[in-house]
Formats: C-alpha cells, structure tokens, sequence
C-alpha cells in the first residue's frame, strides 16, 4: 500500500524506514528456521500475546498468564516476564541463543495455555542449549559433507534420435496404488524425430514391472504391425531395461499376433 512513509524511504534510500539493519540480523541468522521465522514475526509485532488478542476482539483478557501482570505484550513476554528475565541472565553466547531462547519462551508460553505442567526457567534453558548443541553439530557434518563431495557438473537428460532407418519407442507405465489397476503408453518417432505412432492400453491389475513390460510389448505389437523393421525401446524403468527384459517379452510369444516376430532376419531389437 502507498504511503506518504513509503515514499519518504523510497526517496532517501531508506527502504525498510530505518529498520533495515534488523532485516539484515534476521537474514543472516544461522539458527533454525522456525526461529528465523519467530523473529520475523516478532519484529512485525504479529506475534499474538494476550495483548495483541484483546486488540484484535479474540479474547477479553490481556494479563501476563505467569506472573499476573496487567498487560502481556511482546516487551513483557520476551523481555520483562519474571520468567524471561532469569533466563536471559544466563545467556553467555548471543550469536544463536538469543533467537532458540526466544522460541522456547514462546513454545512454553504456548504450553502452558493448554497444560497444567508449568516448565520452569531452568528447563527453557537446557532445552534450549540442547538445541543450540544439536543444530551445531548438524551445522558441522553439512560443512564436513559439502567439503568430502566433489561438486558435479549438472547433467540435462534429453531426448536422442535413434539412427538412421530405427524406429524409437519410448513406454512408459502407471499404476495406482490404491486399487492396483494399471495401464500403459508409448510414442515412436524416427531419426529425423519426426512422430510415427502412439499407443495407450489400459491393462488391469498387475505389478509396476508387469506394467512396464506390458508397455514395452505393446510398443514392439504397434511395431511389428506397422511394418518398421528395427526398433529401440527405451523405458525409464531401471528393471525394464536389465537383460532379462528381453527374455520376459519373448517368453511371452504366446500372446504375440505373428510367429515371425523374433526371427532375427525379419526384424531387428535395441534396448535403451
């Protein structure tokens, strides 16, 4: 939304009215982030203490639900709390605790809204430095990793034309998980590319390797009755594509519409 303010800091360079410096802290936390989150929040002033509540019509009450003070805004639950106030006065090391002692403030707060169990300061402070103790260690085998894994060159996966007088035939299977029916689909296209013939079935219940294989002869039956005389079969199923792909088809020569299909001088067979 325009305002005369937005404008002002827009003009001098100022664009988050002085409070720049803040978003930068928050950007640059290396804590969790949820905490990141939490600040965020707190700076905005949206986090929804007692006070903020009354303000928005939630609720009638705006007492500190710890110490019975008359008003729980954010200063008082993160700052002035008699809770807050003995723990912040064992905080030695700012750098990530100041944010993981915030987000234990507010978790217990939240806890006890629907808890009869009251954590007590002591407890915020070792769950919290348990916290700090296992994001560190997490920090340092992420470092340990990215330094022992050599960094790979991005690799693009793209379709390749089939060579000259080959016809390509990509299959492809899907199967629901949830009642087992499956079906298949595969397109063919030449070497210049060019689209040739498509298929679709749908097969019924059966396994995903059943699936795919189902596609994988379905392509070869389009195949052979179009009178293409070589064919690659490429499929993205790792299984599919072993040695005993062949084989599975072939055994399964019942089915097939011609006894010809597998003598070697009609036709050739790839698989990619």
């Amino acid at each position: 939304m325009f305002m005369e303010k937005s404008a002002y800091c827009l003009c001098t360079g100022d664009a988050q009215g002085g409070e720049s410096h803040l978003w930068n802290a928050i950007s640059q936390y290396r804590g969790l982030p949820c905490v990141r989150m939490l600040l965020w929040l707190i700076l905005k002033g949206k986090i929804l203490t007692n006070s903020e509540s009354f303000r928005r019509h939630m609720s009638n009450n705006t007492c500190c639900g710890l110490c019975g003070a008359l008003e729980e805004d954010i200063f008082h639950l993160f700052r002035d709390c008699v809770e807050a106030r003995l723990l912040w006065a064992w905080v030695e090391d700012w750098d990530i605790a100041i944010g993981t002692f915030l987000w234990n403030i507010w978790v217990n707060r939240n806890y006890r809204l629907f808890s009869p169990d009251l954590v007590s300061p002591e407890g915020i402070y070792h769950r919290s430095m348990q916290m700090i103790e296992e994001f560190g260690r997490a920090s340092s085998l992420l470092r340990l990793n990215q330094r022992s894994t050599p960094l790979r060159a991005p690799t693009v996966a793209r379709w390749e034309a089939p060579p000259t007088g080959w016809i390509k035939v990509n299959t492809n299977g899907s199967r629901n998980t949830g009642t087992g029916l499956a079906s298949c689909g595969g397109v063919g296209r030449d070497s210049e590319s060019r689209w040739c013939f498509g298929f679709a079935k749908g097969i019924g219940l059966c396994s995903c390797l059943e699936d795919e294989l189902w596609g994988i002869y379905e392509g070869l039956a389009t195949t052979w009755s179009l009178s293409y005389p070589r064919v690659l079969i490429e499929t993205n199923s790792h299984e599919a594509r072993s040695d005993l792909l062949l084989s599975a088809v072939r055994a399964m020569r019942w089915l097939m519409p011609c006894p010809d299909w597998f003598i070697p001088s009609l036709w050739s067979i790839g698989v990619g």
